[in-house]
């Protein structure tokens, strides 16, 4: 239950009414938030090849702003929209500790904040605050939780696939990307219509132009900037759309329209990322080029028409100024950090005197104040809750500082000039400032004074912990050390304690210590036996990448994901070949593991599968020579070692799918006095003779980029080829994400005989 109170201020606006609430018509709020736009995306930003026109006559009747600012990453920037706060200090259901937080029911939304006062709100498209999942949400804390009356939309980003709600009830799986923007702006149309005679809130949160982008035929192949061009001059479109409705209505005067976006741009994507020129870097930093995003303000008659703000506001601001002109009041029992800006917005303020934190999930990163700008300095280690970031933009903006940067982002907007010697009094203003904000609102190692917390239990912080991640973990399980030798049954007893999610298994085997994290769907313990699908990582890696690749399909497919660990420190899965100098029992391990899980009847023995990246792969390519106990395989960026990896005398005729970007250097294949291997056509070919497979395949496109070959045999046993074009070893997340969906669909349809 909400510790919200009907304010003071309602009872005596009814008693001076005469009870007649109506004689007050308190304005509408519409607030469009995107996701992953970047500064520059905008015609009236100054793209110089996306044409926004009418999102450009909005900024031409309205309030354009240029130092506002959002949050680095998708979770955050909505918690700190919907509540008025930093997100390190918001509460978390559990206490748990999410990069992407799991916002707590008793914090208090822009919707609570408006209900008492008669508004009917609705949220329509991405809500991402009731875990960062397409299978694995919370219900109770989806908008109609949080203060909303309606609902139609997903629980979270796009990466691989959209499943649609209305309300709480799932009404369409993996929904057409394509058709979201334009749906997502009919369900708020039809909801103003709906509710024009009484005083609105509408949230509209498009999954666009997150990756995996998707544009409508009345838009895709139009823009000049290439398909991220083309979703966007999509949601211009339907922003205008929504204000020519407001229009038609008679409630154009009456009605606040905000524009923003929920961080920078995604440059990892490249063509499929957005802009944030002239500023430095992108999404995922604290660089401005991170969070300082476009933000447009409308309402005609009382936002003056074609200003443009340079003041530092922020999504933090929202909830204080959207109360103040609604007459409602914010909470009061709780400290929050954005600012009533309603005088600014109305032309009435031009100054401005306040600090902005930068935060980098957990980690206070800088301060900006007025025209002045720190980053910290701070070291990590590779395992650092940001580390995984590092990649998503270019090296420099990636790398810890060993020393205080201020910048003038006046002169210097781009933060190309460090000037900390020159001006020491800015610098030690802005880094007191820092020290305030790491006491009251905390940092990585400390938990603010003021932070929320409303469940019982540790708290998500200690004062020692380096990765407060970690100290969240949910439904862990280590299992006992087994020594190698044990027969299965031993193993199988461990097994047995599995739980629905997440579980963490440590054995040994062949006196070596092994590591397995094992997902399993929440209908584990209901349900079952299940597929199992093993994952195998690349030289020198870990479990935990190949986990977070493949677990997030253990619901979305209903199976049991296993990623299992190369013998430490070497971390190289032995595929029998002249690379490897040691000889380690991987082929014996897994085995084991999967007679046990057979023996317990946790898995399907007809549904057992594997895939690997790069040495994973190669060690794929080994199960399938010399194991009979999977039904299909689908090693990935990888090659193929003549004569380790052909066909014996002992394989059984078995179906494998070849994943491989064609700019992967082992793609055609290379030969020296060491080894050979083989090119990815002869590989396919190899295994296709072996199964006796057609030698005509059925081909589909998967997008423009991504084609698969499929060979058939007279017993369903199939051999397929997946190219991704213009790709070398590490093909690029959206891409690779088709891939690894063609990969299960091609797994799942085979059974072991």
């Amino acid at each position: 239950m909400k510790r919200t109170v009907l304010p003071l201020l309602v009872a005596l606006c009814i008693a001076g009414l005469g009870g007649n609430v109506e004689a007050v018509k308190r304005p509408n709020f519409v607030i469009i938030f995107t996701d992953d736009q970047g500064y520059q995306d905008l015609g009236c930003y100054g793209s110089p090849e996306i044409a926004t026109p009418n999102l450009d006559r909005m900024a031409a009747e309205g309030m354009r702003f240029t130092s506002f600012y959002a949050q680095t990453i998708c979770g955050p920037s909505r918690t700190a929209l919907m509540t008025a706060s930093y997100p390190l200090r918001v509460a978390q259901d559990k206490n748990r500790c999410e990069t992407h937080p799991v916002v707590h029911s008793e914090e208090i939304t822009i919707a609570e904040v408006l209900k008492p006062f008669g508004y009917n709100s609705a949220a329509f498209g991405k809500w991402d605050l009731a875990t960062h999942s397409q299978s694995k949400w919370i219900p109770e804390l989806l908008p109609r939780g949080q203060g909303f009356d309606y609902f139609f939309g997903t629980p979270t980003s796009n990466d691989r696939v959209v499943h649609l709600l209305r309300n709480e009830e799932v009404v369409e799986r993996n929904a057409n990307m394509a058709t979201l923007t334009r749906r997502y702006t009919d369900e708020a149309i039809q909801f103003i219509e709906e509710n024009k005679d009484n005083p609105f809130f509408v949230y509209v949160a498009h999954t666009m132009p997150h990756t995996l982008l998707a544009a409508s035929q009345d838009f895709k192949g139009k823009s000049k900037a290439g398909l991220y061009g083309d979703v966007i001059e999509e949601i211009d479109h339907n922003a205008g759309r929504i204000i020519d409705k407001l229009g038609e209505l008679g409630l154009d005067g009456n009605t606040y329209v905000i524009f923003t976006s929920d961080n920078g741009p995604w440059i990892l994507r490249k063509d499929h990322g957005g802009h944030a020129l002239p500023l430095r870097s992108g999404k995922t930093t604290c660089w401005e080029g991170g969070l300082r995003v476009p933000c447009i303000v409308r309402a005609p008659g009382r936002v003056p028409a074609g200003v443009t703000s340079d003041l530092v506001t922020a999504t933090i601001d929202l909830m204080p100024t959207i109360a103040t002109l609604a007459g409602a009041e914010i909470p009061t029992d709780r400290v929050l950090d954005g600012l009533d800006v309603s005088k600014i917005w109305h032309g009435e303020q031009v100054k401005l005197d306040r600090p902005y934190f930068y935060y980098q999930h957990f980690y206070l990163r800088g301060v900006r104040k007025g025209d002045w700008k720190v980053m910290l300095k701070h070291e990590e280690g590779s395992k650092s809750v940001t580390a995984k970031w590092k990649s998503h933009v270019a090296l420099e903006d990636a790398k810890p500082l060993t020393a205080h940067q201020l910048y003038n982002l006046k002169d210097d907007i781009g933060e190309t000039t460090n000037v900390a010697t020159k001006h020491p009094d800015k610098l030690a203003e802005l880094l007191e400032l820092a020290e305030w904000a790491r006491v009251d609102i905390g940092d990585y190692d400390r938990i603010g004074e003021n932070a929320r917390f409303f469940d019982d239990g540790p708290n998500r912080l200690t004062k020692s912990s380096n990765n407060p991640k970690s100290v969240a973990k949910e439904n862990g399980k280590t299992g006992e050390e087994l020594k190698g030798g044990e027969p299965a049954g031993a193993l199988a007893t461990d097994l047995t304690s599995l739980s629905p999610g997440r579980n963490e298994v440590q054995i040994k085997h062949d006196g070596q210590s092994r590591r397995l994290i094992i997902t399993t769907p929440k209908t584990f313990g209901h349900q079952g036996p299940y597929p199992v699908l093993f994952c195998f990582h690349g030289a020198g890696g870990k479990a935990e990448g190949q986990s977070k690749r493949w677990s997030p399909h253990a619901d979305e497919r209903g199976l049991i994901v296993i990623s299992a660990e190369a013998v430490q420190p070497q971390a190289k899965w032995n595929f029998r070949d002249k690379f490897h100098a040691e000889e380690h029992d991987d082929v014996g391990f897994v085995l084991k593991v999967v007679e046990a899980l057979i023996t317990n009847k946790i898995v399907d023995p007809k549904a057992v599968y594997a895939t690997g990246h790069s040495s994973g792969g190669l060690f794929c390519y080994r199960l399938a020579k010399e194991t009979v106990l999977f039904a299909a395989l689908s090693p990935m960026s990888c090659g193929m070692v003549k004569g380790a990896h052909d066909p014996g005398e002992k394989t059984k005729p078995v179906s494998i799918m070849q994943v491989i970007g064609d700019q992967d250097k082992s793609f055609n294949g290379s030969s020296n006095p060491k080894v050979t291997m083989y090119s990815a056509a002869k590989r396919i070919d190899v295994w296709r003779t072996f199964n006796r497979c057609r030698p005509d395949p059925v081909v589909v496109n998967k997008g423009e980029e991504v084609v698969v070959y499929t060979y058939a045999n007279q017993s369903g046993i199939e051999v397929a080829f997946c190219k991704v074009k213009g790709q070398g070893h590490r093909i690029r997340r959206d891409l690779r994400d088709i891939g690894d969906s063609a990969a299960l669909d091609f797994l799942l349809k085979h059974k072991r005989k």
